[in-house]
């Protein structure tokens, strides 16, 4: 597949779009997100984002992910999330801090996509060799 092939099938894919609060706090999600995990607006706003999160993942994993984003800088990857019904939903993109005037940081951000079997597969491999955890 050459690179606007790539392109096209992003261009396509549903945009899982997630905004939380400095502590975590779920404050909006996008009608794709709702759509890929069931969830609905009085599921998860004012919920923590921890509420999506699957138990196997090593915490460590989020603490990495915590440090990074609030230190300013921007976090990519794959991990999963455990939808309304229970099944998981593995997807990939970016997390980062929404910056003020000041340049402080005063929310997150998320904007995924679903993974490939090889993505989610890479990123448990990853997670394995990183963490010493199967996922």
């Amino acid at each position: 597949m050459d690179d606007l092939s790539h392109v096209g099938l992003f261009l396509k894919a549903k945009k899982l779009r997630v905004t939380t609060s400095l502590d975590g706090t779920i404050v909006s999600f996008n009608s794709d997100f709702s759509a890929v995990t069931g969830y609905t607006r009085e599921d998860l706003i004012g919920a923590r984002a921890s509420k999506l999160r699957l138990d196997s993942m090593p915490k460590e994993f989020f603490t990495d992910l915590w440090i990074t984003i609030r230190g300013g800088d921007i976090w990519h990857g794959a991990f999963p999330s455990v939808s309304k019904n229970g099944s998981v939903v593995w997807s990939t993109g970016i997390i980062y801090p929404i910056f003020n005037e000041y340049m402080d940081v005063v929310a997150f951000a998320s904007e995924r996509i679903l993974c490939t079997e090889i993505e989610k597969n890479a990123a448990m491999q990853m997670i394995k060799e990183k963490y010493g955890k199967d996922v």
